[in-house]
């Protein structure tokens, strides 16, 4: 399944029921000569549960194809989040992966 056109990113590693999400950041759009001070990616809580981990992704993905089976590999790990309560807004610097 794919849920590219689904207003809320659902992630999750429960063990029965695994979610994983891709978000494609569109770096095209920053100037090549540009300096990137800050990159922040916020999330906000919609249903409490363990530490998330955020990872770069260095291979190509098209959004409406990719799939659990030919998904890309996870690289970089860009940090952790862990959402404890509904409403939440969790915060994660993503700097590293724009530069």
């Amino acid at each position: 399944m794919n849920f590219g056109a689904a207003p809320v990113v659902m992630i999750d590693g429960d063990e029965y029921c695994v979610y994983q999400a891709l978000v494609n950041v569109p770096l095209a759009e920053v100037p090549e000569a540009a300096l990137v001070k800050s990159a922040t990616l916020a999330l906000t809580c919609v249903n409490p549960g363990d530490a998330v981990t955020v990872s770069y992704v260095n291979e190509g993905w098209q959004e409406l194809q990719v799939k659990w089976n030919d998904r890309p590999q996870a690289g970089t790990t860009l940090g952790t989040v862990t959402c404890t309560e509904m409403g939440q807004v969790m915060k994660l610097d993503l700097t590293p992966a724009v530069k």
